[in-house]
C-alpha cells in the first residue's frame, strides 16, 4: 500500500462543538482531508446538523450520535478514527493510539461560539 493510500484510509473525527470555534478552518480541513470525516454529536438531530454543515461547505462522511463516553470509544474504534478534535477536556481515557487535538475554552466561550456558529448558519454572508 502506497503512502497516499495509507493516509486516505485514516479517519478524522470531529466533535461538533469544535467546529463552532472556527468553521472556516474546519471547512478547509475537511475538504482537504483524504480519508473519511466522522462528525460526533451528543444528540440525535443528524438531519439538522447535516443540513447546517452542508450549507457551510463542511465535508463529512458520517454523523455519529453518542450519549456516553463508552459510545464515543465504540464509534472511535468502529470507524477507525485516528485523529480527533474535541473541546471537552473531561474525556481522559481515550485510546493511546488516538491523536487528540483539544481546543481549550472557557464554557462561556463555547456558548458564545455556538451562538455565533448558529447565527452564521442562519444568516450566511
Amino acid at each position: 500500500m502506497g503512502n497516499f493510500q495509507k493516509i486516505a484510509s485514516i479517519s478524522l473525527g470531529l466533535d461538533l462543538e469544535v467546529i463552532a470555534r472556527d468553521p472556516r478552518f474546519f471547512k478547509i480541513l475537511t475538504n482537504r482531508w483524504p480519508g473519511r470525516v466522522c462528525l460526533v454529536i451528543y444528540h440525535d438531530d443528524k438531519e439538522g446538523v447535516a443540513h447546517s454543515l452542508d450549507e457551510k461547505g463542511i465535508r463529512f462522511d458520517y454523523i455519529l450520535p453518542v450519549h456516553s463516553h463508552e459510545e464515543l470509544l465504540k464509534v472511535i474504534d468502529e470507524n477507525g478514527i485516528a485523529y480527533y478534535y474535541q473541546c471537552d477536556d473531561t474525556i481522559i481515557e481515550l485510546p493511546q493510539s488516538l491523536k487528540v487535538f483539544r481546543i481549550h475554552t472557557a464554557w462561556e466561550d463555547v456558548r458564545d461560539a455556538q451562538a455565533a456558529f448558529q447565527e452564521h448558519l442562519d444568516n450566511p454572508s
